[in-house]
């Protein structure tokens, strides 16, 4: 599924990683962007609802979401202009 999103055509979006708490199935999916206002550009797309829906079809409960909204110093291909 994760192929499928075309999240490489969100403006500002940098890169993601998924992370497994071991010896359960809890998933943690991070999103990096170049700043909050791509950030919150793309939180208020319909077509990131839509992506949205996909993931949630999968889950068996709403998800809990964390927002850190900072600016956190990168270095690396997630950071901006990485």
């Amino acid at each position: 599924m994760l192929a499928a999103q075309a999240y490489d055509q969100v403006e500002g979006f940098r890169h993601s990683y998924v992370l497994w708490e071991d010896g359960t199935d809890v998933m943690w999916l991070v999103a990096v962007f170049a700043d909050r206002e791509s950030y919150e550009r793309n939180a208020s797309d319909p077509a990131q609802h839509a992506r949205y829906l996909e993931y949630r079809a999968l889950m068996e409960e709403e998800p809990g979401v964390a927002r850190r909204a900072d600016r956190i110093p990168m270095s690396g291909p997630a950071a901006p202009g990485g």
